[in-house]
């Protein structure tokens, strides 16, 4: 069992999201801001992987993920980001931080392949 985190603004999202992972056997820890990502490190401990919302007030996925990875001095923490943009240079940035990229709309077990992939350690397949 993995501990995934999920940060997305969108709460009926972000509690789908949640629901599917724990269904699918992983501890979940799930938040609506980078803030309560940072403050949720000391409570909940450090994640196995991060599920990331790029656009959110305050601090995008993007500006959010450097910080978790100092923070639980974990430079390599597979994370995915999603977004509903689904631009090319989210792509390029998402790449560029070593994580995937899921455009929204998707489906849950797409989310769910992409997480195991990345527990597995896999390579980045976009």
């Amino acid at each position: 069992m993995a501990h995934v985190y999920i940060v997305d603004d969108d709460a009926t999202l972000r509690q789908l999201l949640a629901r599917r992972v724990q269904q699918a056997g992983h501890r979940v820890t799930a938040v609506g801001s980078g803030a309560e990502a940072l403050d949720a490190v000391r409570q909940t401990g450090p994640p196995d992987v991060a599920v990331l919302d790029v656009m959110m007030p305050e601090m995008t996925g993007f500006e959010l993920l450097p910080l978790l990875r100092q923070r639980l001095r974990c430079p390599d923490l597979p994370a995915i980001f999603i977004s509903a943009w689904g631009s090319q240079d989210d792509v390029s940035a998402a790449q560029a931080l070593d994580a995937m990229y899921l455009a929204k709309p998707f489906a849950a077990v797409e989310l769910l392949t992409l997480l195991e992939e990345r527990l597995r350690g896999q390579a980045l397949t976009g």
